[in-house]
């Protein structure tokens, strides 16, 4: 079996590939931090491994490059199936920790803040 597999229940793999396509999971986490309001994420740090490559986003001015507002009905049920009301942090972490194959992820440092609430995570697998 190939490192970038991770196996889930089949309606859950046609939501994700409804709304991320191909994307591998870093690209997925940078899409969704880019898909949050701007200012929600105020530091995202995150380095990923993959075929003996290593993939780096670090971002230090968020901007909101893509509105959840203009998903179609499909992708807006997509999103609800795979990750119901869940705060744009919550979503990041469970993509990091629950939809990435084991060690794909080696480091993240994400830090948001939602009506006066603050979020820290961290990773180091290096």
């Amino acid at each position: 079996m190939h490192g970038n597999i991770k196996i889930v229940q089949r309606d859950f793999h046609e939501a994700w590939h409804t709304i991320f396509g191909n994307m591998t999971p870093i690209e997925v986490a940078e899409f969704i931090i880019r898909l949050s309001p701007a200012g929600y994420f105020k530091q995202v740090v995150m380095v990923a491994r993959l075929w003996g490559r290593e993939y780096l986003v670090e971002l230090r001015i968020l901007e909101q490059q893509h509105n959840f507002e203009e998903f179609k009905a499909s992708k807006k049920a997509a999103w609800q199936k795979l990750f119901a009301d869940k705060e744009w942090f919550w979503v990041v972490v469970e993509i990091i920790e629950g939809w990435s194959p084991s060690d794909y992820f080696t480091r993240v440092e994400l830090t948001a803040r939602d009506n006066g609430n603050r979020h820290s995570y961290k990773l180091s697998l290096e």
